[in-house]
């Protein structure tokens, strides 16, 4: 017996799928068409691309992803492209990106005397609904959203029956053409764990994204990543209910719906599953090992034959060769199961992040039953008794008002929407930790004039101290000459200041570093150890290879000097900075010579923490 094929829907019935005007029973019909039909199931992923949108350069058009290629429909002349000179109070500029359902234009604010960018619907009778409907729904996800690496609304209107939204203009580059930069793999995955913030930020909000690719990350000229075209957001029913007290789903499609890009898309979306979390987490390992590799983990010419291949699991390649623990933190976000994957993209960051928090690790050290000593550094300038009234005034010479001003101004200078922030942030931080420094040192000072101390104790609090003033000296250079890269490590960095209280710790054991007899050596070491707070603060602050090929130098001139404490403090940074750059080996070998040298030295901080940082670097970087 002869089965005839069902026959294809009209466009119209296709729009109304995509834009969830049909019934139940049309869009349970119609999804078990698209199953077996190619034309229509590419229809159906046409309709529901929209383009980055937000980027200054060229109209962008859809990325190729193996499965989905050109819209398979034309549009007749009617839709030929139309561009206004006004939509609303916006002054329209130029175009600056187009997809089957949207345009977006450069636009002008007059009001507030800022570019924007505004995404408008096609003036398309059969597709305005969807449109429409696509346009609201982002522009309520994004006001949901306050966040540095996610693309800000301003706001929603309608202008002769043309809806539009006005957005940020982020001009910059998509995420791959800034990968055509040749970025270093740390870079790339500094840069996409940065737009995966704004996807956790997004998820805290209830919102799940289901069209996370390269093309939806936009790099902004000062390098920050943002997260960009949220028309196939779904909100999450619970979350909503509990937020707002609306119970209605916000949602593009249900069960059966097949949205976003399909070579970026989780298994369980692709058999037409609610997307959720998890999936936007596989989307996010399927960008993040794109960009690293130059290639898809999956391939496949249809849905099934991708299905296939996500369930046999990614393959890596021999190069270029990746640290171990983003191989491992990408094979377990692209599992086929979603239970399989990371709890949540928070915890999916945190095994991607360069950066590792040594708190947390010194933590899980003491968990395993790993005793650690740490007995504060007995560094700095010099070793006098300062007169304790004269606390202020020594912290005033590191850290002051006009230091602050010009902090202040570089933040603002660099125009990121975060900067008044994070400065804010950071100024609080900072004078709380130069009272800290006034407090102890006055403290220090009135226990040895009480004979609460010995001189020896009193000598080493005094070395320590006069080193947190050069952290802190050292920190405000950073601030005021900061650039975006160093406004965007500026809390981190803070919270890397070493403590205060432990200097107030010392007992006389640590006596044994007395600093070198010889008057020349001595200042010689005092000032190595200024330049190395100068280096570790490039380090934390974001600049590896400049913090690298600053302590470099230093290593070279602390051997010179004969005086085993300052080398091993030299050596540590230096393991430090190749930690960060991903040089296993390299690392392995400082912080070696670091914990060997400052055991022989009875340095008993710097053998501990080398120790440590050794145990991490040789399991961050194991095969």
């Amino acid at each position: 017996m002869r089965v005839e094929s069902t026959p294809c829907p009209d466009p119209e019935h296709v729009a109304g799928f995509v834009a969830r005007t049909l019934g139940a029973d049309g869009i349970a019909q119609l999804d078990a068409h698209i199953a077996d039909c190619t034309a229509c199931r590419k229809l159906v992923f046409a309709l529901a691309h929209e383009p980055a949108g937000v980027v200054h350069g060229p109209a962008l058009g859809p990325d190729s992803t193996g499965v989905v290629h050109a819209p398979a429909f034309a549009l007749d002349s009617a839709s030929a492209l139309h561009v206004p000179t006004r939509l609303g109070r916006f002054e329209i500029l130029d175009v600056i990106g187009q997809g089957s359902m949207g345009i977006v234009y450069r636009a002008r604010d007059p009001e507030l005397d800022r570019i924007v960018a505004i995404k408008a619907r096609r003036d398309r009778s059969k597709l305005a609904a969807a449109a429409e409907e696509r346009l609201r729904r982002e522009a309520r996800a994004l006001a949901r959203l306050d966040h540095p690496n996610v693309v800000s609304v301003h706001e929603m209107g309608t202008d002769a029956g043309v809806a539009y939204l006005a957005m940020e203009y982020v001009e910059g580059v998509t995420l791959a053409g800034w990968l055509q930069t040749a970025p270093s793999r740390a870079a790339i995955v500094e840069l996409v764990v940065a737009a995966g913030r704004g996807l956790a930020a997004a998820h805290a909000r209830g919102l799940i994204h289901r069209d996370f690719k390269p093309s939806n990350v936009l790099v902004s000229t000062t390098g920050v990543p943002k997260v960009g075209d949220f028309g196939l957001v779904r909100v999450d029913r619970v979350v909503e209910a509990a937020s707002s007290g609306d119970h209605g789903e916000l949602t593009m499609t249900s069960a059966g719906s097949l949205v976003g890009t399909p070579a970026y898309m989780a298994p369980e979306q692709l058999r037409g599953a609610v997307a959720t979390e998890a999936s936007d987490q596989f989307a996010f390992c399927v960008t993040l090992y794109e960009a690293l590799y130059a290639r898809r983990p999956f391939a496949g010419d249809t849905v099934a034959e991708l299905v296939a291949a996500i369930e046999r699991g990614p393959r890596f390649p021999a190069a270029p060769r990746v640290a171990g623990r983003i191989r491992r933190a990408l094979e377990r976000g692209l599992a086929a199961d979603p239970g399989r994957r990371f709890a949540s993209m928070d915890a999916l960051l945190a095994k991607l992040s360069t950066r590792w928090n040594r708190a947390a690790w010194l933590g899980a050290v003491a968990a395993a039953g790993v005793a650690v000593t740490a007995i504060a550094l007995a560094s700095g300038a010099g070793g006098g008794v300062a007169p304790c009234s004269g606390s202020d005034a020594h912290v005033r010479d590191a850290w002051n008002g006009t230091r602050a001003s010009a902090a202040e101004r570089a933040f603002a200078a660099t125009k990121l929407p975060y900067a008044g922030a994070t400065w804010a942030q950071v100024k609080a931080g900072l004078d709380g930790y130069a009272a800290a420094w006034s407090t102890a040192h006055e403290g220090a000072c009135l226990a040895g004039k009480r004979g609460e101390t010995s001189p020896e104790v009193l000598d080493a609090r005094m070395q320590c101290l006069d080193h947190r003033l050069d952290e802190l000296r050292a920190f405000g250079d950073a601030l005021v000459v900061a650039d975006p890269a160093v406004v965007r490590r500026a809390t981190r960095a803070l919270g890397s200041l070493a403590p205060i209280d432990r200097c107030l710790d010392l007992d006389v054991n640590l006596a044994r570093l007395a600093p070198p007899a010889d008057p020349a050596t001595r200042a010689a070491v005092d000032q190595l150890r200024r330049d190395l707070a100068g280096a570790r603060i490039t380090l934390d602050t974001g600049k590896l290879d400049a913090a690298l090929a600053a302590v470099t130098p230093l290593v070279a001139k602390a051997r010179t000097l004969g005086y085993a404490p300052v080398l091993a403090e030299a050596l540590f940074v230096l393991g430090h900075a190749h930690t960060e750059l991903e040089q296993g080996a390299d690392a392995r070998a400082a912080l070696d010579e670091a914990a060997r040298t400052a055991y022989a030295a009875r340095h008993d901080e710097i053998a501990a923490r080398a120790w440590i940082d050794l145990t991490y670097a040789a399991y961050q970087h194991r095969d």
